[in-house]
């Protein structure tokens, strides 16, 4: 999977006083730039982040805290939420850094 990236140009003009001026282009999320499927995030088809517990804690062997052992089970709903026994692909999440932006931007340094 491409990550989300920034790129940026700047270009520097002198001015009259000795200040300057510059303009900067920042491009985020470059790669979705170049290609529509690139720099996208997938997540479960039930939630919206990729935070997914695949084990949940049910129990403990003991009241012992020391010593006892957790009791854990396999949490199958993320991977097969309408339990039809076909697992779903994880989707792309309908985020603002799924898609490429652009932003144009001035300074003048004294």
């Amino acid at each position: 999977m491409w990550t989300a990236h920034t790129e940026a140009l700047r270009q520097r003009f002198p001015t009259l006083r000795g200040q300057e001026f510059a303009l900067t282009l920042d491009i985020f999320n470059f790669g979705n730039l170049i290609n529509k499927n690139w720099g996208k995030f997938r997540v479960s088809p039930i939630t919206g982040n990729s935070n997914i517990p695949l084990l949940t804690q049910t129990a403990s062997s003991s009241a012992d805290l020391a010593t006892s052992v957790p009791v854990v089970q396999f949490n199958y709903r993320p991977l097969d939420p309408n339990k039809s026994g076909t697992i779903e692909p994880y989707q792309v999440g309908n985020f603002v850094s799924n898609y490429w932006r652009m932003q144009l931007s001035a300074r003048v340094s004294f």
